[in-house]
């Protein structure tokens, strides 16, 4: 059946519920469409006469009714009720019964149809056949027999009360005689109050005169009149009537008697002013009327056109008329439609078509067209009569229709519509992926082939109490797919209401959350198991903060030792001893109930004690393969340990120490520059193999701190060697240097023993030879900084142009001895910024600058020019038109102590400029390079990251900020960071995407047990953190199975290149320097979400 047919809810309410039968055929007679009504009259059901020809319907006398069908269809002109002659239907067991008929021709957008609609008139027929017969009777007998007339009149009187009309009798004046019981109830009166009553009373004073002019026009050759009334008094108002008037005449032709039968048609005048309204909504399903009216030639002038059609065309009617049509078209619409016209022939007059055009205010608009052709006696065609309205709003809601029934498909979510009775008629693709139930499966059965068992009566009653009351039913419940699995899904089942405002259909959508209920049980146990970890990890953070605030080996081990005991935890740690010979382990720090046993049974001292190698093949194990060992049972290990003592004192000792044959113990290596210092062991009843991760945490602490303290007093000793070496440097190069440059200044100033002009020079260049050799102690003492990594660098947005200049104003009195040019850029500068040291900036800047001018001939010139880089970073260029160099002097140009050509230059110098400017460069997380040929001069360049300006790169803008769309599934993200403020900066930046998920820690011990129990999507780990710093934490987090698929994200103010190299090859996706770029780090977060990180 058509799809615009069936959708159109207002023509299917009024088929169903139209009192009359009505049955829909194709042009070919096939019947596809039977109402209840139509059903009931020829005894068959729908189901029995779908795509059964018509003829099944009709007495098989009437052979001629395919012609008249087909001639129907070719001239499509609609027939009403009355205009059918002796018309007979055939019932399914053979019975032939009157019938009246009115066809009407559908047109939509697919097919061409043929509505009928049948009444049974078989009473009405006998009726009237029977009042014709009695009123012959009356007629012939009136003057003759009196007694039979008054006879026949009863018998027509009870005739007429066993009657379903409305039928009364009455005289011109208007007295009533009779009525019938049918019409009495129709006025709420007996037949007795009728007798007293005149009819004109009855209805309004215009209706009386209508009816009285009416009944002038009863002859006894034209005795009949028929009409249709509206009601407009009491139950009568607003009803309609089919009114029958036979007169009844005396001898002389005189009206003496009026016998009138009425039906109510009320229904069918509903239904056909129903019609008539949905015409004007979809007349492209009902007919080819529109709203738009033209006439025109076949030549298309136009002859006609009415006030819509003007209105829609934004011209008036008279500019209209004399225009043609074909004129207004292009050529390939002129093309079809002279085709069209040419194919109009009197057997086949119409012919329909659709346009796209812009309307008279620029707007899209499609309208329909139905073009009838009028042809004269001989076949010529005269003119053509087009009916067309705008489908605009029609087009675009099939638009918006098809665009929602694709989001229904393509939902993710599983959507299931039922009718009011439970049965289903649609579901989506998400609904076969989620039971397993494929839509041929599902259509046609009830919801409940879901059911799982697991819900008692009550759960599905309140359910359908809910929905059927109209109320929108919101829950979780549990259901069986096709191959028997249970899941669970939160379901929401909305009742739908028809236009009468009944529920007609609900619609449930179901997420699946099996994997969400599962996870809420999994979270609610590992929160307990996640509590017992957190109370071990809170003991051993309280020993390990003690332990790494101490530098002294000695004094973390009595940390150890009393903070361990004072936690009652059962431990001993035990490092290499570096004098021993066969001796592999020496004791340092033991729990109070072993050091009891061991000082009870062994005499072991507070000093502790060593074993040998092969007595414990655990820590053989430990340094091979470098991971933690776990151990249910204990004891078989203490034997092995202590061969030397009798069996009786081992078990003994493991007794006293709570070393029962149920206890576990964890072997935790203790790390040293990737080496195995030592060992750890903790025993207990409650120790389970997934405390590994804790306790690892807790030994590498130890470990560290242990190295820390022993690397901390090389460092000191090291350091202090070398702050002493360079002081001394310092000192006994400095001190000559006073008296020289302060003698030789003291000389050049002298007026009472004034130095002639040859020593005048010569002190000159004393004095400027001191100065030389005092910028190159400044230069080596800056290189060793450097070097030892104490240089500090304070990166911040600094004004380029302002540094330039200030480089070129402390080199301009060189290069004006030189008579020697320096262009910088004259354009505005002042927003242009990077991200850079300033003082060191300025040093890099002043050393190309310098060389440039050193090395460029008298009168030549030095250019510093700027070049933006894709990658986000500034170049800085500084050319000059000196000598150049080959490719062997470039490879070494920015060695220490390298100086190009010093033994053909007169250049001072010992060629640490350079080496210093790309320390410096590279420090501020920059490049630096060079790009030279022989006799060209040569082009040194910087690159270092473009910033904005300070007050933008602090404050960002709420309107600058980019979302994309993302996935909607939660997406968790765990921040570990010991600084509120910064904590506060991500969640408040995080706000705007209501899927994240943030969760806090301040320390990294605790960090990491959460990333086991929880799997966040993403990690943002902190550097600088109390206890655990951020580099161990990375590491331990890429080595642990649970936590190394995580995803990493490093944030530090160390923005040291070696650093974030290390880190980056640990795994880490990023590493973000403080202050944090807001428009990086959202870019990150969006990438890392969408799974596309690069």
């Amino acid at each position: 059946m058509d799809n615009a047919l069936e959708n159109n809810l207002s023509f299917i309410d009024l088929f169903s519920s139209s009192p009359d039968g009505i049955i829909i055929t194709n042009l070919d007679g096939e019947i596809l469409l039977v109402n209840p009504q139509a059903e009931k009259m020829f005894g068959y059901r729908a189901e029995e006469l779908i795509r059964k020809p018509v003829e099944v319907l009709i007495p098989q006398r009437f052979t001629t009714h395919p012609t008249n069908r087909e001639k129907f269809a070719a001239n499509p002109q609609k027939r009403i009720m009355g205009e059918g002659l002796d018309l007979y239907g055939l019932q399914q067991n053979g019975t032939e019964f009157s019938i009246d008929i009115s066809l009407s021709f559908l047109k939509t957008e697919d097919s061409s149809l043929i509505s009928a609609t049948i009444r049974d008139i078989t009473e009405r027929k006998q009726v009237e056949d029977e009042i014709q017969k009695l009123n012959e009777e009356l007629e012939d007998r009136v003057n003759k027999r009196t007694k039979e007339l008054q006879e026949s009149e009863n018998r027509f009187r009870s005739i007429l009360e066993d009657m379903t009309e409305l039928i009364y009798r009455w005289k011109p004046d208007g007295t009533i005689v009779f009525v019938n019981e049918q019409y009495a109830k129709l006025f709420q009166k007996t037949r007795e109050e009728f007798i007293k009553i005149n009819f004109f009373s009855l209805i309004s004073s215009k209706a009386a005169k209508i009816i009285k002019r009416r009944i002038k026009t009863l002859t006894p050759q034209q005795p009949i009149q028929t009409d249709e009334y509206l009601g407009t008094k009491g139950d009568r108002a607003g009803r309609w009537y089919h009114w029958t008037d036979r007169g009844t005449f005396d001898e002389e032709g005189q009206l003496i008697a009026i016998q009138s039968m009425g039906w109510d048609i009320t229904d069918r005048k509903n239904m056909e002013e129903a019609l008539k309204q949905s015409e004007e909504k979809y007349r492209s399903v009902v007919e080819d009327q529109t709203e738009f009216l033209v006439r025109y030639l076949p030549d298309t002038t136009r002859t006609f056109v009415n006030q819509s059609y003007s209105r829609h065309m934004g011209r008036s009617e008279d500019d209209l008329i004399g225009t043609r049509i074909i004129d207004e078209l292009s050529k390939e619409e002129q093309k079809r439609f002279r085709k069209k016209l040419a194919k109009l022939t009197p057997t086949n007059p119409v012919f329909t078509d659709e346009f796209y055009t812009i309307s008279s205010d620029d707007e899209e608009c499609w309208e329909t067209w139905t073009d009838r052709g009028i042809f004269n006696k001989n076949g010529e065609l005269k003119e053509i009569q087009a009916f067309g309205q705008e489908i605009t709003q029609h087009m675009l809601d099939d638009r918006e229709m098809q665009l929602q029934n694709a989001a229904l498909e393509a939902s993710a979510n599983a959507i299931i519509i039922t009718d009011f009775d439970g049965m289903i008629s649609w579901v989506n693709p998400a609904f076969s992926r989620l039971t397993g139930y494929m839509k041929e499966e599902a259509v046609g059965n009830q919801p409940n082939i879901l059911k799982s068992g697991q819900h008692d009566e009550v759960f599905y009653s309140v359910l359908w109490d809910t929905i059927k009351s109209g109320q929108v039913w919101h829950n979780e419940i549990i259901n069986k797919r096709k191959d028997g699995s249970l899941y669970t899904e939160e379901i929401t089942i909305t009742p739908v209401k028809n236009q009468r405002g009944e529920i007609s259909h609900f619609i449930a959508v179901k997420q699946d959350i099996t994997k969400r209920k599962k996870n809420e049980e999994n979270l609610k146990n590992q929160s307990i198991a996640m509590m017992n970890s957190y109370n071990l990890i809170s003991s051993l953070n309280q020993v390990a903060s003690k332990v790494q605030t101490t530098l002294d080996p000695q004094q973390i081990y009595k940390i150890l030792e009393y903070e361990l005991t004072q936690q009652g935890i059962n431990y001993f740690v035990a490092f290499l001893d570096p004098e021993g010979q066969d001796m592999i382990l020496k004791y340092v720090a033991m729990g109070s109930k072993a050091l009891k046993a061991a000082e009870k049974l062994a005499g072991v001292s507070s000093q502790g004690f060593s074993i040998p190698r092969k007595n414990f093949p655990v820590y053989e194990d430990l340094v091979k393969q470098k991971k933690p060992q776990y151990f249910k049972n204990i004891l078989p290990v203490i034997e092995k340990m202590l061969p030397e003592f009798p069996e009786v004192l081992v078990k003994s000792f493991a007794r006293l120490a709570g070393m029962k044959q149920n206890v576990s113990t964890i072997y935790l290596p203790l790390f040293a520059d990737e080496e195995v210092i030592g060992v750890l062991v903790v025993w207990g009843e409650n120790i389970k193999e997934n405390d590994i991760s804790t306790f690892s945490v807790f030994a590498s602490q130890v470990a560290s701190a242990i190295r820390v303290s022993e690397l901390f007093k090389e460092t000191q000793v090291a350091n202090q060697a070398k702050s002493e070496f360079l002081s001394r440097m310092s000192h006994e190069l400095r001190t000559p240097m006073n008296s020289i440059l302060g003698f030789a200044q003291l000389m050049e100033m002298s007026k009472k023993d004034p130095l002639s002009d040859s020593q005048r020079e010569r002190t000159n260049q004393v004095i400027q030879g001191g100065k030389h050799l005092l910028s190159l102690i400044n230069e080596i003492l800056d290189l060793s900084r450097i070097e030892a990594g104490r240089l500090e660098i304070s990166p911040e947005p600094v004004q380029l142009q302002s540094a330039e200049r200030e480089a070129c104003e402390l080199i301009k009195p060189l290069a004006d001895q030189k008579d020697i040019q320096i262009v910088i850029p004259t354009e505005p500068g002042e927003n242009l910024y990077i991200l850079a040291d300033h003082q060191r900036l300025k040093q890099v800047c002043l050393n190309l600058m310098s060389n440039a001018v050193k090395y460029t001939r008298q009168g030549g010139r030095v250019t510093v020019t700027h070049e933006e880089r894709p990658n986000g970073y500034l170049r800085i260029l500084v050319t000059d038109t000196g000598n150049g160099m080959s490719p062997d002097q470039i490879e070494r140009i920015f060695k220490p102590f390298e100086r190009l050509g010093a033994e053909t230059s007169e250049v001072e110098g010992v060629g640490l400029g350079l080496s210093i400017s790309k320390r410096l460069v590279e420090l501020m997380d920059g490049k630096i390079g060079v790009e030279s040929e022989v006799g060209q001069g040569s082009t040194f360049w910087v690159e270092l990251p473009i910033t904005n300006d300070p007050l933008e790169y602090l404050i960002k803008k709420d309107e600058e900020k980019s979302l994309v769309e993302l996935p909607a599934q939660i997406f968790s993200i765990l921040y570990i960071e010991d600084n509120p403020a910064n904590f506060e900066l991500v969640r408040q930046i995080l706000t705007e995407y209501p899927q994240i998920e943030l969760l806090g820690e301040t320390r990294a011990e605790i960090g990491i047990e959460i990333a086991r129990q929880q799997k966040p999507d993403l990690i943002i780990l902190d550097m600088q953190l109390p206890g655990m710093n951020g580099l161990d934490a990375m590491r331990h987090l890429k080595s642990d199975k649970e936590t190394k698929a995580i995803p990493v994200i490093m944030h530090s103010a160390d923005a040291n290149p070696s650093k974030i190299k290390e880190l980056m090859k640990l795994g880490a996706e990023a590493y973000l320097t403080k202050p944090l770029n807001i428009e990086d780090f959202i870019k990150l977060i969006e990438k890392l979400m969408k799974g596309n990180v690069n």
